[in-house]
């Protein structure tokens, strides 16, 4: 069984002065997980400042370039208090998407159920030591194990959200997000 310990780098950045710090995980229970039974018990847990997307399968978690983007439009909006929607963690998934429809974004990333699903937790002015201690209490209180994820598992589901070849999707989400940005 993996282990409880959250031992995956984080990604951290700055962003108008404000350290940002994010760690993405494959979560098991040993048995089937579904989004829409463990998003709200998950976020129930969470402190102030820290949001959570889970997503239906660990193969939907994006790169890390893709990720750094949404994240950084993400917690742009938090600051300015310009969100998509009022959930950060659902702003996050329609930056993914590169655009607005949050019913598609739900079907897309988090309907369904899966032995392994996929988490983002980010934070805005924490520490990591801070995120990585939230997130083992999460962890602990739902009986939930973590183990990381190999970095280009999900570029063909990128793809096929994109309409283009597995080479240019990222390069084309970035772009379909920077849109959405400036329309906020």
């Amino acid at each position: 069984m993996p282990a409880r310990h959250v031992d995956a780098s984080p990604l951290s950045f700055r962003l108008k002065s404000t350290p940002i710090v994010a760690v993405q995980l494959c979560l098991s229970s040993g048995g089937e997980l579904c989004v829409k039974d463990v998003l709200p018990r998950v976020e129930s847990l969470l402190p102030k400042n820290i949001y959570v997307s889970l997503f239906d399968d660990c193969r939907k978690l994006p790169p890390r370039s893709l990720l750094l983007s949404a994240l950084a439009y993400t917690c742009r909006g938090l600051l300015e208090g310009r969100t998509i929607s009022r959930k950060p963690g659902l702003d996050l998934l329609l930056y993914l998407q590169g655009d607005r429809n949050i019913h598609m974004a739900v079907q897309r990333f988090s309907s369904g159920c899966g032995r392994r699903i996929g988490a983002v937790f980010f934070a805005l002015g924490v520490e990591p030591e801070d995120l990585r201690q939230a997130v083992e209490g999460v962890l602990g209180s739902l009986g939930l194990q973590a183990e990381g994820q190999g970095e280009n598992e999900s570029i063909d589901f990128y793809a096929e959200i994109a309409g283009v070849p597995g080479e240019k999707a990222i390069d084309h989400l970035r772009a379909r997000m920077a849109l959405e940005a400036l329309e906020v």
